[in-house]
């Protein structure tokens, strides 16, 4: 492999390539259908609820499909710090309605008051305190996607081949001690041990080139550096093991209950990953170096 000058730059973000939405959300309405907003209605004494309760909360659902299909990280946490607002705003607006009908009370001179207010009060309560139920849940549901991302950080499906000094080895089978092709910082290749394997549950998976199926965070070489899988963009190259690089033509995310895995490597921190054993893409490891 030829040297390579600035090799292990850092990563470098850029803007998800698009995607067929309307394909995967099919898909991931069957996924959540039994599982998403579970927290919705739940506690120990049923509440009678608006009807714009139950529509709110079936849009929300629909939202929060299409939301975590199109956006990273970055773009969730906005959302998130979005709804915390709104949150907060009801629950400002229940406080007013609160002192409002308190100092109504205090006002007829009544003691040992209790809530009860006007029936327009009691009304704009309720919808407070329901738009808050609504709001959490999705705020939750988003908090949790970052935390399974985060989680998994970067990682691959089990028929994945690792190319190794011995010749190629499905990811799943790569043990602590095994040796793996890899790039030193100047760009020459090398072999360096497995330090630890590691297997992870995860909800999702990139289709690259129709090749390789990864997560969201794993980092590939790309002539601009290290680059998320999610940032990714249709025209971005490559690093292979043979030196030369190849272009990204196709990316799809799916929705899966699926185990992923990742390997630690020494010294280098990367390895080469492959649909066929032969020609592999150059990608990070778990562990730190290499550009992290």
């Amino acid at each position: 492999m030829k040297s390579r000058k600035n090799f292990l730059s850092l990563n470098k973000e850029t803007e998800p390539a698009g995607s067929s939405v309307a394909l995967k959300a099919i898909i991931l309405i069957a996924i959540f259908a039994t599982g998403i907003f579970c927290t919705l209605g739940s506690g120990s004494k049923p509440q009678s609820r608006s009807k714009a309760y139950y529509q709110a909360k079936q849009e929300a659902k629909d939202r929060v499909i299409v939301m975590i299909l199109a956006c990273d990280d970055s773009q969730l946490q906005t959302e998130i710090d979005e709804l915390n607002k709104k949150i907060r705003q009801h629950k400002d607006k229940i406080d007013r309605i609160y002192k409002t009908a308190y100092e109504r009370a205090q006002q007829r001179g009544i003691k040992g008051y209790t809530f009860t207010g006007t029936p327009s009060e009691r009304r704009a309560n309720r919808e407070a305190k329901e738009n808050i139920e609504l709001l959490r849940a999705e705020r939750d549901e988003y908090r949790n996607e970052i935390e399974i991302r985060a989680k998994a950080e970067g990682c691959f499906t089990a028929e994945t081949k690792i190319l190794t000094e011995k010749g190629h080895k499905r990811i799943a089978d790569i043990k602590a001690g095994d040796r793996v092709l890899t790039v030193d910082p100047e760009g020459n290749p090398a072999t360096n041990r497995v330090v630890k394997t590691l297997i992870f549950n995860n909800n999702h998976y990139y289709f690259i080139n129709e090749k390789i199926k990864v997560t969201a965070q794993h980092r590939f070489y790309t002539g601009d550096g290290w680059t998320k899988t999610q940032d990714l963009k249709i025209g971005d190259k490559v690093q292979l093991s043979g030196g030369a690089f190849e272009e990204i033509i196709s990316k799809e995310r799916f929705p899966a209950d699926l185990t992923v895995y990742n390997l630690h490597i020494a010294d280098n921190h990367n390895f080469f990953v492959s649909a066929d054993g032969k020609n592999g893409y150059l990608v990070h490891n778990c562990g730190n170096g290499g550009g992290k």
